[in-house]
């Protein structure tokens, strides 16, 4: 109904990805991953009720199906040369698991 809350995903929320997060903080944040999970606890810490991974396809995995829309930061060390861990490598991903998924993209 339009009276429901999403639930949020977040992808690369140790840094710049945090400030993402709380433009959505009146809906449910229900996963969040980063792989710098020192950098992340700080906002791990702040969202208690959310799963927490490091890497975005295992969160996928076992969460995709519980996420309406999410949110995807990377900084410098996601940008790499491998295919999989690219802004559009990590896009594809998550819209071939999360069908239904909304994605903000934040370059």
């Amino acid at each position: 109904s339009a009276n429901e809350k999403l639930d949020i995903a977040g992808i690369g929320v140790g840094g710049r990805g945090a400030s993402d997060l709380r433009a959505l903080e009146s809906e449910n944040i229900v996963a969040l991953c980063d792989v710098d999970w020192e950098k992340a606890s700080r906002t791990f810490k702040k969202y208690p009720n959310a799963k927490t991974y490091q890497d975005f396809r295992r969160m996928l995995d076992k969460e995709a199906k519980n996420i309406d829309a999410g949110t995807i930061f990377l900084g410098l060390r996601g940008r790499s040369s491998v295919k999989e861990y690219t802004m559009g490598g990590i896009t594809r991903k998550v819209l071939n698991q999360a069908e239904n998924m909304a994605v903000c993209i934040v370059p």
